[in-house]
């Protein structure tokens, strides 16, 4: 027999407690002498004997409780025999959680230095003979690999902390698969981790009972953080001179309130924007930043704060793309629209172009951002086709129809870019008795909301029909319920529908004050708005402003700094460009690519802010999820104290006897008080 905790038997002098009792409680006997013995009779008698057996039972069970409740502490065990060890090598695979998360220090240095210590243990365990594999959140090919005890050491020595941010069911799945890959024997998996909540992700681990599992928490206490965590523009619009809010979320996850945080905007490394803010604890404020776009091309952004100890969230970094110009062009039927050409012609932050309906160069359609389809006759069908894929990838139309259009043509038209179709055309005179001055098209345009807006009259126009297919917001609406005007959205586009052509036999909407922003804000809001920011580590297809052409396009992502480069993969898709860096980008920050050293656009990463979420799973957590989703072949090492090899040996190599023992020292404790209440004396 052997203990897991042999310092408990020094309890087992506690049995001179009821020894000494009993032996100092014990009654003496002596003559006593009666003249008539008679005046006893009545009396139950007791003798010397019966007295001494029963006050022995009872010194016998309180030695014995004792002894049982220490041995129990104690925690004795019995090896198993020979026939129960495992046979053949052992295949192990041990995961080291590295996440930010792994940086907060307890009483034995920093977490992830504790548990680096608990995997040299594991190593230290096993034989010379097995494999083991270390696998960290980076998941590099060198980590799909068995190595020997001694090399899987010098890989642990190795790791640090990175700012991928994996959940600990897709960190199981890997090691899982792994063993599984080949008809391995002995499988066990060691999952050493702080249990941050957001990642413990209990209700997906994989099952499997042929592999041994070992979660291995290192304890972690929670911790006040202040951090930010998203930005949103209030406008999608970025263009030079535009005044631009950024709205700053920032979370408390402290127990006290903050007050007058400092928030900074930087642009290129130059503060543009300052705030500061009070924030409750536990709780979340949205700090708006303003500031005006000086420059075009691509600006570095991020936001600053100040909190310590975490510092690791304190910076957020976002890219802007401001377009020098918006490229604008119109396809014309008849001849050109003179107040298009007024609009849009003079004014620099637009390159307009006229061309004919019978000069399309289907190629470059991909070059402008808003394109105005200004009374065709006729809608080819090759020409619909190619402004399906246009609208859906990047940019949005505008149809103007022709006052004798082919009905047929712009029927398919409809069709395939879900818009109202077009029914029968005739004068018919109606005044606009609507605008839904909600739309993001005439968002700022107007003081105060209005349903007056009688002022705009139709004197010719088209009407139209809705169905099943048709996934359109009606923009403004004329007296007698039909639309004047109609916005699809499609894909990453838009599809914008006048009911009429735009010259002044047919409505006067081209003399009222409203022609300007409507038609304005179109071509503005056509220009795609790229996102802010990514997370690092994704492994998703980031969609690019620019077109690549040709099969092989040899691109760099550099820091803005320049002290790292990749090669991402770049691949085009139905004359759209992706782009994707495989998890590749380990810190965040801002980066370019860059094609021939010229840089083409500008992309920024941040870190999954799951991270600073500084909230943790307990043991108790820990068990309850185990037994809660049945997952069997799982077992906590719940004490940190005991070295590895120690509870190997228990775990697999040994019978536990402490639960009997507890049991027989309430037997022991039950057996007394029988005896006390129903022997009598």
């Amino acid at each position: 027999m052997q203990f897991v905790n042999p310092l408990f038997l020094i309890g087992l002098v506690a049995i001179a407690v009821p020894i000494l009792v009993h032996l100092f409680n014990f009654r003496r006997y002596k003559k006593v002498y009666f003249s008539n013995v008679d005046l006893l009779l009545q009396l139950q008698s007791e003798t010397k004997k019966q007295s001494q057996l029963r006050q022995w039972l009872v010194l016998l069970a309180r030695i014995l409780a004792i002894v049982f409740l220490v041995l129990a502490f104690a925690q004795p065990i019995l090896p198993k025999g020979e026939g129960a060890v495992k046979k053949g090598m052992e295949y192990v695979s041990v995961y080291i959680d590295n996440s930010y998360s792994m940086e907060s220090t307890s009483l034995s240095g920093t977490l992830l230095e504790t548990a680096k210590a608990k995997a040299a243990e594991i190593a230290k365990s096993y034989k010379p003979s097995d494999r083991l594999q270390l696998i960290t959140n980076d998941v590099e090919g060198h980590h799909f690999r068995f190595v020997s005890p001694d090399e899987f050491l010098k890989l642990v020595d190795q790791v640090e902390v990175s700012s991928s941010s994996v959940s600990l069911s897709d960190m199981i799945e890997k090691q899982y698969d792994f063993l599984n890959s080949n008809a391995y024997d002995n499988k066990s998996v060691y999952v050493i981790s702080d249990y941050q909540t957001s990642f413990s992700t209990f209700d997906k681990f994989p099952i499997d009972s042929n592999i041994s599992t070992y979660l291995l928490p290192i304890s972690s206490s929670r911790v006040n953080n202040i951090y930010i965590d998203s930005v949103a523009l209030n406008t999608p619009v970025l263009r030079k001179g535009a005044n631009i809010t950024i709205d700053v979320h920032v979370k408390n996850t402290g127990d006290a309130e903050v007050e007058k945080l400092p928030i900074k905007l930087l642009i290129d490394g130059k503060q543009r924007a300052i705030a500061s803010a009070d924030i409750a604890a536990n709780s979340q404020e949205v700090v708006p930043l303003n500031f005006t776009i000086e420059e075009t091309g691509n600006l570095n952004a991020k936001i600053v704060t100040n909190d310590y100890p975490i510092i690791y969230d304190d910076e957020f970094y976002f890219s802007l793309n401001v377009s020098d110009n918006i490229n604008v062009l119109s396809v014309n039927g008849n001849a050109e629209n003179k107040y298009l050409d007024i609009l849009f012609g003079n004014d620099s932050a637009f390159v307009y172009e006229n061309i004919s309906d019978k000069t399309i160069d289907f190629d470059k359609i991909s070059d402008y951002d808003f394109i105005i389809l200004n009374e065709l006759k006729t809608i080819p069908s090759a020409l619909v086709q190619t402004l399906c894929s246009y609208v859906e990838s990047r940019g949005s139309i505008l149809i103007i129809p022709a006052e004798n259009a082919d009905l047929e043509s712009y029927k398919y038209a409809s069709m395939m870019l879900k818009t109202p179709q077009m029914m029968s055309f005739a004068e018919r005179a109606s005044e606009a008795t609507y605008i839904n001055v909600e739309h993001r098209l005439y968002d700022g345009v107007f003081e105060k909301k209005t349903d007056d807006m009688s002022a705009l009259k139709v004197f010719k126009y088209y009407a139209t029909k809705k169905d099943a297919n048709t996934v359109s917001e009606s923009l403004i609406t004329l007296a007698n319920g039909d639309d004047f005007l109609t916005v699809t959205p499609l894909g990453k586009g838009c599809v914008y529908a006048f009911a009429t052509a735009l010259k002044t036999s047919h409505t006067d909407f081209v003399k009222q004050a409203m022609f300007v922003p409507t038609l304005y804000n179109m071509a503005l809001y056509s220009v795609p708005a790229p996102k802010l920011y990514y997370t690092i580590s994704s492994t998703d297809d980031i969609a690019l402003l620019t077109t690549f052409s040709g099969k092989e396009i040899v691109a760099k992502l550099v820091s803005a700094d320049n002290d790292f480069e990749i090669i991402p993969e770049i691949t085009t898709r139905a004359n759209k460009s992706f782009m994707n860096t495989y998890g590749q980008i380990k810190q965040s920050g801002n980066y370019l690519l860059k094609l021939d050293d010229k840089v083409v656009e500008s992309f920024s990463f941040n870190h999954n802010r799951n991270e600073s979420e500084m909230e943790f799973c307990s043991n108790n957590d820990i068990k309850s999820n185990i037994k809660g989703f049945k997952l069997n072949n799982y077992k906590l090492i719940d004490n940190p104290e005991i070295p590895i090899d120690k509870y190997l040996t228990q775990e697999s190599n040994a019978i536990h006897l402490w639960k009997i023992f507890v049991v027989l020292a309430l037997l022991m404790l039950l057996f007394e008080i029988a005896l006390l209440r129903f022997w009598k004396v």
